[in-house]
């Protein structure tokens, strides 16, 4: 079994990665940590059966009622158009 320390380390190290992937956006290192923490979840030591990874929800959701696109402005057409 992996020491306690070893094991921060290496989320320590992925959520940095992650955050320099992500452009080292400011405000964002625990939810970097915990997305760190969630891959080492599904590491499977050897001799260790693997488990079913954690199904979160994510903010943008898949059940999402679409955006309505924008009503296109009315026109009205003028006695020019009309004739030819």
């Amino acid at each position: 079994m992996e020491g306690q320390s070893a094991l921060q380390e290496r989320i320590r190290s992925r959520a940095y990665t992650l955050w320099e992937q992500a452009g080292r956006p400011h405000g964002t290192a625990l939810s970097h940590w915990l997305e760190a923490e969630r891959e080492m979840e599904t590491v499977v030591a050897p001799g260790e059966p693997a488990a079913p990874p954690k199904r979160t929800r994510s903010r943008t959701s898949a059940k999402a009622a679409p955006k309505a696109e924008a009503a296109k402005p009315k026109t009205r057409r003028t006695k020019a158009k009309a004739d030819a």
